[in-house]
């Protein structure tokens, strides 16, 4: 056989795997079920029109809704500061506060 028909072959077969796989993993896409773990960052992030935004802001407006998305994250006004690596000055301290204000 030919170096170009193997090429040609040798492509073929891996373009058709290719759409296999394609095909079969398109029916999981992580927005078919929507859930609080979307949610995670506040409504800063919901301000779109997108159904994620839309299924975040419906959540959020009822006290349980709240108390999911809550549950994902540190919630809404967090306090403090992710690591011990920083160092406090007169514009912000261990929360955050600045203290010139």
């Amino acid at each position: 056989m030919k170096p170009v028909k193997q090429l040609f072959l040798f492509s073929l077969i891996l373009i058709l795997i290719l759409s296999i796989y394609l095909y079969v993993t398109k029916s999981k896409e992580p927005f078919n079920e929507l859930s609080p773990r979307y949610c995670k960052g506040g409504s800063y992030l919901w301000q779109g029109e997108g159904p994620v935004s839309k299924y975040c802001r419906e959540l959020a407006s009822t006290p349980e809704g709240m108390e999911k998305i809550k549950a994902q994250s540190c919630g809404l006004g967090c306090m403090g500061r992710p690591l011990n690596e920083f160092e406090d000055t007169p514009m912000s301290n261990s929360l955050w506060k600045n203290e010139m204000c």
